[in-house]
């Protein structure tokens, strides 16, 4: 069965569709969507390129599937407690634990998603929170 994600910007029309690795990466993929749906706030990396991290309540221990990051890549950053998603470049040469990747056809929008945060988060002179919902996609809307 495909399991799909959807992230989407509170206040904001932008939202990509991510697809789970359930094959890949099942212990992963398990515990963030017994996550969902997650409300929570988005923040950009300052450092280390096109990179966004999205806060859970969630601690892994589990196997990992150890990947070079890409753009679209998706993984769970265990230290942290969170999501975290490549939408550009990255200087950081470690690898992660991808369980998802959006689809090719919301990078775009990806990269728009990563441009407004960084603009509200780090950039503005008045920083603002950009909250975030990711929630389950309904079955019927998972392409193959």
């Amino acid at each position: 069965m495909n399991r799909a994600l959807r992230l989407s910007l509170t206040g904001t029309e932008l939202a990509v569709t991510i697809d789970l690795l359930t094959e890949q990466n099942p212990a992963t993929c398990e515990l963030v969507w017994d996550t969902l749906p997650l409300e929570s706030i988005i923040g950009h990396v300052v450092v280390s390129g096109g990179g966004l991290w999205i806060p859970t309540r969630r601690i892994y221990v589990g196997p990992r599937v150890a990947v070079r990051r890409r753009p679209g890549s998706v993984y769970f950053y265990p230290p942290m407690q969170s999501i975290c998603i490549t939408y550009g470049a990255v200087s950081e040469s470690a690898f992660v634990n991808e369980f998802a990747r959006v689809r090719e056809n919301d990078l775009a929008t990806l990269a728009e998603i990563g441009k407004h945060v960084w603009d509200t988060t780090i950039i503005e002179p008045h920083r603002r929170t950009v909250r975030v919902l990711v929630d389950r996609v309904e079955a019927t809307a998972v392409a193959a």
